[in-house]
């Protein structure tokens, strides 16, 4: 998905209108038909990037259809925009000038002012679930970095600390903090730290 846009959800009323930077919009809608082709490239690229969320608007979507859910699982195309406007009302709608998406794979998640937030057990801004994957709002982004390579990507897009200062938080060696650096760069396809920090702002890692 090439093109940039900015989501508006709606999803009491069962459908998100799409805004794209060309000015053109279209609307997403839960019968399976209307914007589908968007909810299919929008799932597949979701997919490669954020796996365990869509596991979570899954699980979310059982708990709102209840005993539809199964009736609805058989009719991929109407299951399918379910999904997708649960994950796009879980993770985009604010009303502001960020795009939600602007390169493939490249997706601006916000917190939105979502009623379910507080009493949803996949609220990922909960800190008690600050080590939980399967969240539907601020999900992790699944980009191919080990546990530990996050932790030390995290570490160099969050915080000014040097290489010699990430070693030490971390009780290891200047060598081995530069291992995963290099690691980090080539899982990313990125050259510098400030490159690192424009692919990864904004994005949680976990």
């Amino acid at each position: 998905m090439k093109k940039q846009w900015e989501a508006h959800t709606n999803l009491r009323d069962g459908f998100s209108r799409i805004v794209f930077e060309d000015g053109e919009e279209l609307t997403v809608k839960n019968d399976g038909v209307t914007g589908y082709a968007f909810v299919e490239e929008y799932l597949e690229e979701m997919s490669l990037y954020y796996p365990s969320h869509l596991q979570a608007a899954d699980l979310k979507l059982q708990m709102r259809l209840g005993r539809a859910y199964k009736t609805i699982k058989t009719i991929k195309n109407r299951y399918r925009s379910e999904l997708a406007l649960v994950s796009l009302n879980c993770c985009f709608g604010a009303q502001d000038h960020i795009l939600d998406h602007e390169t493939d794979g490249d997706f601006n998640v916000e917190f939105t002012l979502c009623p379910e937030r507080y009493n949803c057990p996949f609220n990922g801004f909960n800190p008690n679930y600050k080590d939980k994957r399967t969240v539907c709002c601020n999900p992790i982004y699944e980009c191919g970095l080990s546990p530990k390579q996050a932790e030390v990507a995290s570490l160099m897009v969050n915080s000014s600390l040097s290489y010699e200062d990430i070693a030490d938080k971390l009780g290891c060696s200047y060598s081995n903090i530069d291992n995963i650096r290099k690691r980090i760069f080539a899982v990313l396809n990125v050259t510098t730290r400030p490159e690192l920090t424009v692919k990864l702002h904004g994005k949680r890692l976990v």
